[in-house]
């Protein structure tokens, strides 16, 4: 069982890196995007910076959160959400594991109790009953608690790329005279070339 959660571990470390790396390679891109010659006059894209990078039609939080999305959140969901996700099989398996051991205990007491009569295995019998619905209801509030989590993890996103923003926005906002427009691109390809990794 502790191979493969280590196995499952590092598969899904090997995912989450990947899809990580994608997605600070197009967050290059999508800055990009922004800079394309007559794309924005410098009076919107300061505008934009000055409202926390959303005004408008316009949200660069969301868009620099979509390669995120697009490479991270969908192996994240497969690794930590449902019933089929990798972790609640890995789950599940392990429930099911403590069940057999569980009911072989189990068998060799109920073979040991046999000669006090048939109350005691009565009870017994009960009690291992009991013992496996709890163990399986585990899953169920565990994969419920998996889920919500996860959730909140991918409603963070665009949020927490916001407040890791808000530096340049505002530099970007104080910057004035001759050339502030290209300084402003600078300061934004710069800042998000240093953050990727954050």
């Amino acid at each position: 069982m502790r191979n493969r959660l280590r196995d499952s571990e590092s598969k899904t470390n090997i995912i989450l890196d990947s899809a990580a790396h994608a997605a600070e390679k197009e967050a290059r891109d999508v800055v990009a995007e922004w800079h394309e010659k007559g794309r924005y006059q410098w009076n919107t894209y300061k505008a934009i910076c000055r409202r926390n990078g959303s005004w408008g039609k316009h949200n660069w939080n969301k868009s620099l959160t979509k390669p995120l999305e697009d490479n991270l959140i969908v192996p994240w969901t497969r690794c930590f959400t449902g019933e089929h996700s990798a972790l609640a099989i890995i789950l599940r398996n392990f429930l099911l594991a403590c069940c057999d051991v569980l009911y072989h205990r189990g068998d060799q007491l109920l073979k040991t109790v046999r000669a006090l009569g048939s109350g005691p295995c009565n009870q017994l019998k009960k009690q291992l009953e009991l013992s496996v619905e709890a163990i399986m209801l585990l899953e169920v509030h565990a994969l419920d608690e998996i889920t919500t989590k996860a959730r909140e993890v991918n409603r963070l996103a665009t949020p927490n790329i916001e407040a890791c923003m808000v530096k340049v926005y505002k530099e970007i906002d104080k910057e004035k005279g001759k050339g502030s427009f290209k300084r402003c691109k600078n300061l934004m390809v710069d800042h998000v070339e240093a953050s990727k990794k954050t």
